[in-house]
Formats: structure tokens, sequence, C-alpha cells
């Protein structure tokens, strides 16, 4: 897609998103302050490119929240932030 628009203050929850030709759940930055995105319990493994992805880098992951999600691989570690202590855990 070119020049695609950067989502903005999004809930994107319970997807799987398994073998894609380039990503599996991806945001990309906006600019400066980066979207207030909240990302949480989706699963992804197996892509060509991240997993998970995250394009905002000053600083990394902006105003995007990351929680409680699977992926195999990442392109910054704030994407792989772990999720609550599953009860009785």
């Amino acid at each position: 897609m070119a020049d695609p628009v950067a989502p903005v203050s999004n809930i994107i929850r319970d997807n799987v998103a398994d073998g894609n030709a380039s990503y599996g759940i991806a945001v990309d930055d906006a600019g400066p302050g980066s979207p207030g995105n909240t990302v949480v319990g989706n699963r992804a493994h197996g892509n060509r490119e991240y997993d998970g992805s995250d394009g905002a880098l000053m600083p990394p992951c902006g105003k995007n929240v990351w929680q409680a999600n699977d992926f195999g691989s990442v392109n910054q570690p704030c994407v792989s932030r772990p999720g609550p202590e599953a009860p009785g855990a």
C-alpha cells in the first residue's frame, strides 16, 4: 500500500495472524507523539517480517500499548510486554 495512513486510537484485540507474506500485527508511526492504539490478546507466528511490529521508534512504541500478545518475533521489546498473570498461576 503506497503511503499508508497510520491507525489512531484503535483497539486491536483477539486476532490471529499467522503465516503472512509480510507482517502479522503492525501499526505504523504517525509522527511525533505516535497515535494511542491498544493492541491486546493477539497471536501471530511464522510471518515473513515481524509477527508484532510498531513503527514508532522515538520513543519506542510511542503512546501505543501492547499487552498480553503471543508473538514469535517483534521489532522492538515494547511490542512484547507481558500480559497479566493468569488466575491461579
